[in-house]
């Protein structure tokens, strides 16, 4: 009887070990923003783990020398002021050289200003760049949309019209109101 315990306490710390050798195989991302806001991301997949997360997110990676990347990025502007309260939108931008953290805050500001925009840009704070988490065959811009549950739901690459977007960003707000009320039901 005691060799059985002690295989099976061998066997459950064997399992517990492997389980967190493996969620340390998944590439972590630290981000932080220009007003000092830090997010830590595990990428797994098709989804991501941020922790104290539970809306929608929508991630904007910007390269700051890409004038491209700026053609109707009052498009993406409007997008974030009327879902900003529903969703975390979080621009990111990217740099192609090392540039300090100051330098690119500096950037971030100009960008701010040179296009009127309100964006609280976020900056690679480990050294992994989290753009490099997609596969991508282009230095255009591109947004990444991920549900409440952070699975993803779709990648936009380059020039999109916002009525794109702004679709997926009200399917997903619906899907979650859907939620809200059946558990409303189940509760009353």
């Amino acid at each position: 009887m005691k060799s059985k315990i002690i295989c099976f306490i061998l066997l459950l710390f064997i399992g517990c070990k492997q389980e967190s050798f493996s969620k340390k195989t998944y590439p972590e991302y630290g981000l932080e923003s220009m007003s000092g806001k830090a997010l830590h991301i595990t990428k797994i997949k098709n989804r991501i783990e941020v922790l104290n997360q539970n809306k929608p997110m929508l991630f904007l990676f910007i390269h700051p020398s890409c004038n491209q990347c700026f053609i109707g990025i009052e498009h993406i502007q409007r997008l974030y002021e009327e879902y900003k309260n529903q969703i975390s939108f979080i621009p990111i931008l990217i740099s192609d050289d090392q540039n300090s953290l100051e330098e690119m805050k500096n950037e971030a500001k100009i960008i701010n200003q040179t296009y009127h925009l309100n964006f609280d840009f976020y900056f690679s704070i480990d050294g992994n760049d989290f753009l490099q988490a997609f596969e991508r065959q282009s230095d255009t811009n591109l947004i990444v949309l991920y549900n409440q549950k952070l699975q993803k739901i779709q990648e936009y690459e380059g020039l999109v019209p916002e009525e794109m977007i702004e679709f997926d960003i009200t399917q997903i707000l619906k899907q979650m109101e859907k939620g809200n009320v059946s558990k409303s039901k189940k509760h009353s």
